[in-house]
């Protein structure tokens, strides 16, 4: 189950990076919102939904090989990391 796991994650991931680059080039080149510069960002949306997904479906997995503590126990963790700021990028 794990390394299925991480395979998927890692695909995805790569898939990220992948369209990250597609909208980095489109930014330089385009220089305004193009038709193409919002497709690079919908593309990065998607594939972050697909890794959602995943993530999610993986902890609902779980549930079969964990204790009914242990899954509990799980889920708080993974409902209270959406609830957390992430950290500024860059603070002026």
């Amino acid at each position: 189950m794990e390394v299925n796991y991480q395979q998927q994650r890692g695909a995805l991931e790569e898939a990220m990076v992948a369209a990250n680059r597609e909208l980095a080039e489109a930014i330089l080149v385009d220089g305004e919102a193009t038709p193409r510069v919002k497709k690079a960002i919908e593309n990065i949306h998607g594939r972050m939904g697909e890794l959602q997904m995943l993530t999610l479906q993986h902890v609902f997995d779980m549930k079969s090989v964990l204790s009914p503590e242990q899954y509990k126990t799980l889920l708080e963790f993974a409902a209270g990391s959406l609830t957390k700021p992430e950290p500024a990028h860059c603070e002026r």
